[in-house]
Parts: structure tokens; sequence; C-alpha cells
């Protein structure tokens, strides 16, 4: 009796004793308004685009590209126009051809818009930002000459206050509650920074092109979502987790960081809410 007493005080003491547990999530330092970049006509990199995070103005460039197919046929429609022109000219000096100018005109006309319409596409080669903020280059690794057709998205602009979006996987999730403490680290910063978990969204999210994911060199498996341009879909299921820093960032948006959570629970309350969570999971 005294023995099986004495097993039943150690499980208490252990089911009873706070632990502590420790998780790291993978986050992004970003702003609060996120703008897709994308390039509108196909062209080639003019020179080497932005390697890292950098602020634009509104208007600013973000990258040019040439496109020696515009420029040629830009340039075979400017003779074709001129030598319209001439001929013009010539119907006009001559009685018998007189009445072919009306013909003429039309056409110089048509070729007067073709040229607008392709000098309209190739100011779309020179690639601005629709607002002020910071530019999150996709493809950081891309060198000059590179061929991006149109609707390739090549980062995003960003704006407005500056927010860190942490990722949870669906076991991590049920650990985690808001005005929980967390420790922010860079991967080339020594120096941790104090945030609090302000917001945890339950429902799985979709990534647009983001330094995390693993196509542009994060840590987070994604592949593209079929018919949705510029979102990604993660290997298993992930929540985002808003956290605000309890002191200024010395960090700029764009930049990934590891989000280090540390708590300390009794055994017995983590099996009720493992057991809890399970239950609504699956009825």
């Amino acid at each position: 009796l005294t023995f099986i007493i004495a097993v039943g005080l150690a499980a208490a003491l252990i089911l009873f004793l706070p632990l502590t547990w420790r998780t790291r999530l993978p986050g992004e330092i970003r702003r609060a308004v996120r703008t897709l970049v994308a390039i509108p006509e196909t062209g080639y990199l003019a020179s080497e685009p932005p390697q890292g995070p950098v602020p634009v103005a509104e208007k600013g460039v973000i990258v040019r590209l040439v496109s020696p197919r515009l420029d040629f046929e830009t340039a075979r429609r400017r003779a074709v126009l001129e030598e319209e022109k001439i001929r013009l000219a010539q119907q006009e000096t001559s009685g018998k051809t007189a009445g072919d100018g009306l013909l003429t005109r039309r056409r110089i006309d048509s070729e007067k818009n073709r040229i607008s319409e392709l000098e309209a596409r190739r100011r779309k080669l020179c690639v601005t930002s629709g607002e002020k903020g910071v530019f999150v280059p996709a493809f950081p690794r891309l060198s000059r000459g590179a061929l991006l057709p149109a609707g390739t998205v090549i980062g995003t602009v960003e704006s407005g206050e500056t927010v860190i979006d942490a990722y949870s996987s669906d076991d991590q999730l049920r650990r985690l509650k808001t005005g929980m403490k967390v420790h922010l680290r860079l991967r080339d910063s020594r120096r941790d920074v104090p945030g609090t978990i302000t917001a945890i969204n339950p429902v799985p999210v979709t990534f647009f092109p983001s330094p995390l994911l693993h196509l542009f060199g994060g840590p987070v498996k994604a592949f593209p979502v079929p018919g949705r341009r510029g979102e990604f879909s993660p290997e298993h299921p992930l929540f985002r987790v808003v956290i605000t820093p309890d002191e200024p960032l010395p960090f700029q948006p764009g930049r990934t960081l590891r989000v280090l959570v540390e708590n300390r629970e009794i055994l017995f309350n983590q099996f009720v809410s493992a057991a809890l969570y399970f239950f609504r999971r699956e009825f």
C-alpha cells in the first residue's frame, strides 16, 4: 500500500509539475500594406535588379527591361510611316494621283496608331512603384539579361507600419496564446528583441512571394496555387501569428527571422488541452 501511495504521489507530482517547452517559428518583418509588383510586358533585364529590400519612392523605378522585338517593330513601323508620308507628298503634287491621297492618309493614321501602341508597351518596360515603401524582391539572384515574361511577380512593395508575421504548424498552434512573450532573432544578429503575440489566425494561410519561401531561399516549402497568380500554398498547413515588438526594431522589412517561444506549463494542463484540441478537431 505504501508503494502504491508513493507511486501515486510521484505521478501526481509529475503531472502537476511546471515544465518548460520551447519552440521556434519562422517569421518575417513586413509592412502592413503589401502590393504585388508584376512585369506588365515581356523583356530582358537591362541592369542588375535589387538584391535585397530597398526603399522606393512613389513612381520610383524598380527595374528596367529591354525588348529587341518591340524596338525592331517600332523602327519598322516608323520606316513604313515615312514611306507613306513621301508617297502622300508625291500624290498631292500630281493631279492624276491626287485622288489616292485619301487612302494614303488612312494608312498614315493607322501607322501612327500602331506606333503609339508600341510606344505605350515600351514605356511599360520601365517598372515603377505605385506608392512609397520598401521593395522586397522575390528573386534576389536575378542577373542582367534575364528574360522576364509578362505577368511574372518580381516582388512586393510594402508600406505602412511594421509588423511581424510568424507561422505555426497545427501542432504548435494549440500551445500559443495571445499575450505570450517571445524573442525575435535574426541570423546575423546576436541581440534578441522581445515581442508579444497580439493575434492568432486559425485559418490556414497562402503566401505571396516572400523570402520565407523555399522557392526564394527561405525555410518554408511551398508550391504555386493553380489559377492564382503570385500565390503559393505551403507543403503543410501553416497559421499566421502576428507579433508586436516591445521595442523599436533595428531591422528592415523584408528580412526573415526566428521567433523563439518559451513557456512554463503544468503537464496535466497540457494533457487536457491536447485532449480537448483533438476532440474539437475530430468531432
